[in-house]
């Protein structure tokens, strides 16, 4: 028997958002800009199963993850962007080179 599973389309973009807490009874907090746009064509322009990342978002990410250049892709009132397909993390290794502690210091934004 199968087991039953979905795919997702992840789209992530780097840069500066505003955010706040919208409503009067019930609050809810949220973000919002450019940047929040483009995150969304990255996720509109992917494919299943894939993330897709903006240029800016490759540039931080470059050394940590293989990435597979998309080229310049049309993006609804944004207009060309590059994207890049995340492929894989570069420097994970299971035991660490000294440990486990080796594998905590790489981790991305540590």
């Amino acid at each position: 028997m199968l087991t039953p599973y979905f795919e997702i389309r992840i789209g992530c973009n780097t840069g500066s958002v505003v955010a706040g807490i919208v409503g009067i009874k019930k609050f809810a907090y949220d973000i919002w800009g450019d940047t929040v746009n483009i995150a969304s064509r990255m996720e509109s322009s992917g494919e299943p199963g894939k993330v897709n990342i903006s240029g800016s978002t490759y540039e931080l990410v470059k050394d940590t993850f293989t990435c597979t250049h998309r080229g310049k892709i049309e993006a609804k009132n944004k207009g060309m962007i590059d994207m890049y397909f995340v492929e894989k993390l570069i420097m994970y290794n299971p035991l660490g080179k000294d440990g486990p502690i080796a594998n905590r210091r790489q981790r991305v934004g540590k």
